[in-house]
């Protein structure tokens, strides 16, 4: 349980952080600005200097390549002529033909180079300075400046407009390139098929020029010396072709280039417009006027549009339509109508009579059609002011939202529900509207290019009759005429109608642009309704952060006036405002009754107090309450008893300047003032006595633990209120109408007393009243316990923010609720967690006697992988729940479909506005490289390294070796192809210089062990066979020296690995340093004084003597070395052979034996330390 809550904990407390105060936002905005990766700028420079490299040599050998390639066309229109006047004796040799056209081709394709390579160099030339000025600016202060981007402390409604129509247009503009860069994508694939192509078919014509020259037959009748002559040509435009297109190919690869560079420097600028956007719509200012002169507006272009509809319908009435006359025509003719007539596709008969009666019917239908297509662009037109007014409506109903969120005009949910929804059903109207007239349109652009079809099948009637003009109407002029100026007129009309027919297209594109232009300003305003309003609406009586500051300057002005009053009071001026009372003598009466009434009842409480004291005092009652009761006012009574004299006072001179604020207000405002010291010093010896009170009575109001925090608690509140009450009355003397200030330490004091009222609860109280006869009772005492003082600031800040004065209640009341889901969803999924882990076991594990077995191979790995694919599962799935529960971020919240989960995949969330800016897809795509090189991995090791070693029988050594190295290069190679694939390629540098510095890091101490290595061979301090001691616990026989360390052996046949660096750097103690002979350490041994020590000396000699191993030379050392506290203390050291260097201890040991037999055998001591211990008693 405390797991899951301390997650649960963690992952609310970062959420609720970031919702309200937008951290991340902030942070992500510094992290994404250009010049923190200076590795990008540093490639960008570096690509600069290369682009302008090879721009240089292009320019340079521009002028040599014009000039030799213009030579080149000359010499070909040269042969051309040639061939031309040949030709024209000889017009049908084939060879000559052949020789023509592909001396033109060749021509085209020089022409062709001059102009591809001058365009190529443009490009190059707009590349250059895209990434020049980009370069400059990188953080874009000059296209921030262009769009006057910089920050103000209000915007208009107008300038939140312009903002969004000019992020509108920046994702058109991306739009735009996206789709020319997959133009220019297509273009490149194609020019490398051609060039493909063209390599493939010169290879063919190599094959049949080598055919032709070694076969006795000849294609085309061509003999030998024309057809080398040919493939000579055929060459030299195949040369051509290939430059050409290889120039073609670098100008689309330098478009491709540009484009992607416009791209980048389109979405930074497009992210800057919306940093804007959202900066402005969080200091957007709309006052009540803005909406009345929006609405006035509103109102005349209102009258202006009835006006205009009015026009338009008068001229829809003047249009009668003429349907009834063009049937009565179509039988007196017999032509049936339908739309092989409206598109002039009927065939007419082969008469005269035929061909009058189809066109009269026809010119009558085409101007009835005509008559139809001018009431539907009236139509149109009469729609199109009414969606211009109703868009202009919906900007104001967006201002007046936009006022409604400033001002705080939303007083519950409710009515951010119906403005939501009146937003919703505004929006399904201009969607309804824009599916409408996007079928209106597709109808009339049918219709248009019927009309088309029309004019085309009138051009081949009118080439038809003036092929009758000589048969059919040879004596028909008259009727010949009336024909060819129905034609003209059926001609004139079809125009017509193509006109407004592409008109009444225009019209209703116009509609849907109003419509979809609604749309976006909607959108402007419906994300900020949920969000902004739901929580964070504060009440009227919530006290504003003008008011806070203008605590100090309000303050100021009321002490200034205080103070410039006492520099010019004067008794004289007082007088004169007395003099003005006495006037009305029934006034003064009045008060002085008040007074003596005043004093009067000040008086009997003086003589009756002491009474009603000693009345309480022999009450006797069992009720705790009541008994509480009649305690607290005997301490009243006796603290008013005792300090009477001046309360009295005050109340009489509180009386006197209360009506005296009538004359003067300063001087009841003064009084009050110099009232707070005293009401200090009288609450100080208020808390003194109730004290003592307290304490006299058994602590009967507080308990004794609690009796000092009580004391402080309380302390803090009453001169609070004392000195905030007292100033706020005499502030309000001196009528300050427009200053807050009198509310504003209201509500200051308020919060004290909340305050105050959560400090009087300790801990220890707080959990003697947990209940814990249930388990969830004790959970919950044992978490209040360990981490209440991490909750407390909480809990102080929901009780501060809660208050009405502070007015964020219902953003609390919403992180509470969040609070809770985000709690129940992170223990679900806890839960859901360690479910799938046991179930899962159970499919990969068995249980058989106790003992857990692996029910295939590499169970454990699959089980590892599961576990690890579930964890990601869930906390994918608790993030998204999580955004949808906290509305965070605005981009998960909202999805709600594959198209919005691929969208936030792809949003960029780091280096945006560059190259390659990172999202979830390409983590992801990372991820998937460093997955498939584990799958590599593991497949090579075991199919490939595990047969191999299977078979050569490999160290496990170096097995482990191979197969490490091995892993590392893999996963390094699926880093570096992983960068590559998701645009971090020039990163790759950074990152090997990284490794090799970390390698280098590494590998210092193993270099420093070779080099170590190379000194010990030199210098020779040790060899193998030598028994080497570098500290008390590294001592041994020198078994191996190898490049990385010397390996030593105890006699325990404990094996020490010493780097080489620590037998360099550290003392070294050889015993076969020098060959010959060692010494055992020397042995210490003290005797008594009372022993003759020339004959302990002798003694230890002829032991040394009798030893086999000890050498005579050098000769053994035996010697008085000192006087001890207890006797003589003798040094003995003898010498061995070094062969017996790994014996000197069992010498030693076998020495020390014989010493201790003949010392014995001759009666001489040993001396040890002796202690008496003398006990005394008491006589």
């Amino acid at each position: 349980m405390k797991k899951v809550f301390l997650v649960s904990l963690i992952f609310i407390v970062g959420g609720t952080f970031l919702q309200s105060a937008g951290f991340l936002g902030e942070v992500t905005k510094h992290l994404v600005r250009a010049d923190i990766f200076e590795p990008a700028l540093e490639a960008k420079r570096k690509f600069l200097a290369d682009l302008s490299k090879e721009q240089e040599q292009l320019e340079f050998t521009q002028k040599e390549f014009t000039e030799s390639t213009e030579k080149e066309i000359s010499s070909i229109e040269n042969q051309i002529a040639l061939v031309k006047e040949e030709l024209l004796q000889q017009p049908d040799d084939d060879f000559l033909i052949k020789k023509q056209s592909l001396l033109n081709d060749q021509l085209q394709v020089l022409k062709d180079k001059i102009k591809v390579r001058s365009q190529l160099i443009e490009e190059k030339k707009k590349l250059i300075k895209i990434v020049t000025d980009f370069l400059a600016d990188p953080n874009l202060e000059e296209f921030k400046k262009e769009q006057k981007l910089f920050k103000v402390a209000a915007y208009s409604f107008e300038n939140i407009q312009t903002l969004t129509q000019k992020v509108i247009d920046g994702k058109k503009n991306i739009l735009f390139l996206k789709n020319q860069d997959k133009n220019v994508n297509i273009e490149l694939e194609s020019r490398k098929r051609i060039i493909a192509s063209l390599e493939e078919t010169f290879k063919k014509k190599q094959v049949e020029f080598e055919t032709a020259m070694t076969s006795n037959s000849q294609p085309f009748d061509f003999d030998k010396r024309q057809i080398r002559e040919l493939f000579v040509l055929e060459e030299k435009l195949y040369n051509e072709k290939q430059d050409l297109e290889q120039l073609r190919l670098k100008e689309i690869e330098t478009k491709k280039e540009l484009l992607k560079r416009k791209k980048v420097i389109a979405d930074a600028q497009l992210d800057a417009l919306k940093k804007a956007l959202e900066h402005a719509k969080s200091h957007i200012r709309i006052t009540e006027a803005d909406i009345a002169i929006a609405k006035d507006d509103l109102t005349k272009k209102e009258h202006e549009y009835f006006n205009r509809r009015e026009t338009f319908s008068k001229e829809l009435e003047r249009r009668k339509p003429r349907d009834q006359e063009l049937e009565e025509l179509s039988r007196r003719f017999n032509i049936p109508l339908g739309p092989d007539l409206d598109d002039w596709s009927r065939k007419s008969r082969q008469t005269v009579e035929g061909y009058i009666a189809l066109f009269e019917v026809g010119t009558f239908n085409d101007q009835v059609l005509l008559v139809k297509c001018e009431k539907e662009l009236l139509e149109a037109r009469m729609e199109l002011e009414r969606e211009k007014f109703e868009s202009e409506a919906v900007l104001v109903t967006i201002k007046e939202t936009y006022y409604k969120i400033t001002a705080q005009r939303f007083k519950s949910t409710e009515e951010i529900a119906e403005e939501e929804k009146k937003y919703e059903a505004l929006k399904a109207k201009a969607n309804a509207a824009i599916s409408l007239y996007e079928g209106r349109k597709n109808i009339t652009s049918d219709q248009l290019d019927i009309q088309k079809k029309s004019l085309e099948n009138i051009k081949e009637h009118r080439k038809e009759i003036e092929k009758q003009a000589t048969v059919l109407f040879k004596n028909y002029d008259r009727e010949y005429s009336k024909v060819i100026s129905l034609l003209n007129t059926i001609e004139e009309n079809i125009l017509k109608q193509i006109d407004i027919l592409g008109k009444i297209i225009n019209v209703y594109t116009d509609i849907i642009t109003t419509n979809k232009s609604s749309l976006q300003q909607i959108d402007l305003v419906v994300p900020d309704l949920p969000g902004l309003l739901r929580f964070l609406r504060r009440p009227e009586a919530a006290i504003s952060w003008k008011a806070i500051s203008s605590i100090i300057p309000d303050s100021r002005i009321f002490i200034t006036d205080l103070y410039n009053y006492l520099t010019t009071f004067s008794f004289g001026s007082m007088i004169a405002k007395i003099k003005v009372i006495i006037d009305r003598p029934y006034e003064i009466l009045f008060f002085f009754i008040k007074l003596l009434l005043l004093a009067l009842l000040l008086f009997l409480l003086r003589i009756y107090l002491p009474k009603i004291d000693k009345l309480l005092r022999g009450i006797e009652i069992e009720y705790y309450l009541a008994r509480l009761l009649i305690l607290f006012a005997l301490f009243l009574i006796t603290f008013f008893v005792v300090y009477f004299l001046g309360i009295a006072l005050w109340l009489l001179t509180f009386f006197v300047f209360y009506h005296l604020k009538m004359i003067d207000p300063y001087l009841t405002a003064l009084f009050y003032i110099g009232s707070i010291p005293y009401f200090l010093y009288i609450s100080n010896r208020l808390i003194r006595a109730f004290i003592e009170f307290n304490k006299q009575y058994e602590y009967c109001f507080v308990k004794q633990e609690f009796q000092r925090r009580f004391t402080i608690v309380f302390s803090v509140l009453i001169y609070a209120t004392i000195f905030i009450l007292l100033f706020k009355e005499s502030f309000q003397l001196l009528v300050y109408h427009k200053s807050e200030l009198p509310r504003t330490l209201g509500a200051i004091n308020f919060i004290i007393l909340q305050l105050v009222l959560i400090f009087l609860l300790s801990k220890e109280q707080i959990l003697d009243r947990i209940p814990t006869t249930t388990v969830i009772g004790h959970t919950i005492r044992n978490f209040v316990d360990s981490y209440f003082y991490m909750l407390l600031p909480f809990v102080i800040t929901i009780i501060i923010m809660s208050n009405p004065y502070v007015g964020y209640g219902p953003l609390v009341l919403y992180i509470l609720s969040r609070l809770f889901y985000t709690i129940l969803i992170v223990t679900i999924l806890f839960w859901l967690h360690k479910f799938s882990k046991r179930i899962s076991s159970k499919l990969f594990f068995s249980v058989e006697e106790e003992v857990v077995k692996e029910r295939f191979s590499y169970a454990k790995t699959w089980y590892g992988v599961f576990v690890i694919i579930t964890f990601i599962t869930l906390i994918l799935i608790g993030i998204f729940i999580g955004a949808k529960i906290w509305d965070w971020p605005e981009t998960l919240s909202k999805i709600k479909n594959w198209k919005d989960i691929r969208e936030w995949i792809y949003m960029p969330i780091m280096l945006r506005g560059t190259e390659a800016p990172i999202s979830a897809a390409s983590i992801l795509q990372f991820l998937s490289f460093i997955l498939a090189a584990a799958l590599i991995f593991y497949a090579f090791n075991r199919f490939v390294l595990g047969r191999i070693f299977d078979v050569l029988l490999v160290e496990p050594g170096i097995q482990n070796a191979v197969v490490t190295i091995t892993r590392y290069l893999i996963i390094f190679t699926a880093i570096v192809l992983g960068f590559q694939a998701i645009g971090l390629g020039q990163y790759v540098g950074w990152l090997f210089g990284f490794l090799v510095l970390s390698i280098g890091w590494v590998i210092k101490d193993p270099v420093s062990d070779f080099v170590a290595y190379m000194i010990i061979l030199v210098q020779r301090p040790l060899k193998i066979g030598d028994y080497v001691k570098l500290d008390e616990q590294t001592m041994g026989v020198v078994r191996k020296i190898t490049p990385r360390a010397v390996i030593l052996r105890r006699k325990n046949s404990t094996t020490y690995i010493v780097p080489n660096s620590q037998i360099i750097k550290k003392v070294l103690i050889n015993w076969n340093y020098r060959p010959g002979f060692v010494a055992f350490d020397d042995i210490h041994i003290m005797i008594s004084y009372k022993d003759n020590p020339t004959v302990v000396r002798d003694t230890l000699l002829q032991v040394l003597d009798k030893n086999p191993y000890i050498l005579k030379s050098p000769k053994p050392v035996v010697r008085l070395d000192n006087f001890g506290e207890y006797g003589y203390l003798f040094l003995i050291r003898g010498f061995v052979s070094s062969n017996y260097t790994l014996e000197i201890w069992n010498i030693a040991s076998s020495i020390r034996i014989e010493i201790t037999h003949e010392l014995r055998k001759r009666g001489i001591e040993i001396a040890v330390p002796i202690r008496k211990i003398i006990e005394l008693t008491e006589k």
